[in-house]
């Protein structure tokens, strides 16, 4: 499901080749799709998101616990951002054996601009 109270939202997660990376690819077949992989560089966790609005911010890996993790921003392309709009940072939260929860900060003009926040249920 995607935000409490809002429209229901499909997120799927595949690994990539050679179990090498992740795929989050947020509502499939829509024209808001959108894609955020993740892999290591150096040991260190990674991601890119690859943004429905055609810029595709960078995360690293800031902290990490059995709870969650959490990413920082670390550049990005096709974007100015202290001008543009982009997801700046984010959450994963692990909240059972068959639930999380993932928070996106959005920013705009060097700024927050809003949060986007998916509760996720496993498909059975």
């Amino acid at each position: 499901m995607g935000a409490p109270g809002g429209p229901p939202a499909s997120i799927r997660y595949e690994v990539g080749p050679g179990g090498t990376i992740v795929r989050e690819l947020l509502f499939p077949g829509t024209e808001h799709e959108m894609l955020s992989v993740y892999h290591l560089v150096d040991g260190q966790l990674v991601a890119t998101h690859y943004c429905a609005v055609g810029n595709q911010p960078r995360f690293k890996l800031k902290s990490a616990s059995a709870d969650g993790l959490v990413f920082a921003f670390d550049g990005g392309t096709n974007f100015a951002p202290a001008r543009d709009l982009h997801v700046h940072d984010g959450w994963i939260r692990f909240t059972g054996p068959d639930r999380l929860e993932e928070d996106r900060t959005v920013y705009k003009a060097g700024q927050q601009a809003g949060e986007h926040r998916f509760v996720l249920t496993r498909k059975k």
